[in-house]
């Protein structure tokens, strides 16, 4: 099963900064005053193009919990959009779609490089997608996780655990909703988490049915 390394080191990295800026634009205020917008679009594509490097030539760490990212879908504006997931293939084999999510944004780069990604028909067709939120969220403390170390014993001193973020159903107070619209807005609602219900548990029966029998994770 192929790494989030493997996978950095065989796409075109062009692909992969192309998609970060369409998805994560420049923020001008972040540049000097006096550059351009070209000058600034430039920068940040030297800096991204730096980072790819980095992470795919730093040492991966072997991925010992059998961490997996695989992609299923949710619903966005009436549209299917893409949601990435993150599970230890044991979870996945004996939980199924009860399998537990983790987040990634205190783990080190070295680690995630490591993680596998599935090769599922989802997964393979979101890759560059699921490439650059990783990219993206592996940032969030610094290119080179400089700020992560206080970030995490800031966490450690407040005693603040990392908890799952709670699912919002809940309307906004508002008079412009009628009971009516109300009603229906919360079934739409509730048929988009159906949605992602379904595509998840699909996309996890599929990532288990191609294992490799007697595997150990």
């Amino acid at each position: 099963m192929k790494t989030v390394q493997s996978f950095l080191q065989q796409t075109d990295p062009q692909l992969l900064i192309d998609n970060y800026l369409l998805k994560y634009p420049l923020e001008l205020e972040d540049f000097e005053p006096t550059k351009t917008v070209g000058e600034a679009e430039e920068e940040t594509r030297q800096q991204l193009l730096n980072y790819l490097k980095q992470l795919k030539t730093m040492e991966a760490r072997e991925n010992t919990d059998g961490l997996i990212f695989y992609a299923y879908h949710h619903v966005e504006d009436g549209i299917p959009e893409p949601s990435f997931g993150l599970s230890t293939v044991n979870d996945l084999v004996e939980e199924g779609p009860e399998a537990q999510m983790f987040s990634f944004t205190y783990t080190l780069q070295g680690n995630v490089m490591g993680f596998f990604v599935a090769e599922n028909q989802l997964t393979t067709h979101y890759l560059t997608e699921l490439l650059v939120d990783i990219m993206h969220e592996l940032t969030f403390f610094g290119f080179q996780q400089e700020e992560l170390p206080a970030a995490y014993q800031h966490l450690i001193d407040e005693d603040h655990p990392l908890t799952p973020v709670e699912d919002q159903q809940s309307l906004p107070k508002t008079d412009e909703w009628t009971p009516a619209e109300q009603r229906i807005v919360q079934q739409l609602r509730a048929w988009e988490k159906q949605l992602a219900a379904v595509s998840r548990a699909a996309a996890i029966e599929e990532i288990v049915d191609h294992l490799e029998p007697g595997a150990n994770w």
